[in-house]
């Protein structure tokens, strides 16, 4: 939900060759609709809690995301949760460039 985060969390991300940032959507109803196309196509999403239009854990009651997700937010009390949806971490925001590389590497 924050454009410049998702900026340099794009930046930190493409630092290593093996992976490449495809999208960045601002939305619960956006999110739902790239992966209900594309999601068979990704390796590992990033996620913040708090979107434009709610909280990210409404995209799973749409959509059955597989694929791995870090979770990077500024809200600590949604860890639990984050693990029961396919989450492998758990950034808090503000985030450090390491922190992202560690959970590329999980």
């Amino acid at each position: 939900d924050e454009a410049h985060t998702a900026s340099l969390l794009q930046e930190i991300i493409e630092q290593d060759s093996d992976f490449m940032v495809i999208e960045k959507v601002e939305s619960v109803v956006e999110a739902v609709h790239y992966l209900s196309k594309y999601q068979k196509n990704l390796d590992i999403l990033f996620f913040d809690i708090q979107l434009a239009d709610g909280i990210s854990f409404e995209i799973f009651k749409h959509v059955d995301v597989t694929v791995p997700i870090v979770f990077c937010t500024a809200f600590d009390e949604y860890t639990l949760e984050a693990i029961k949806n396919n989450g492998i971490d758990y950034v808090l925001k503000p985030f450090k460039e390491n922190e992202i590389h560690e959970a590329l590497k999980k």
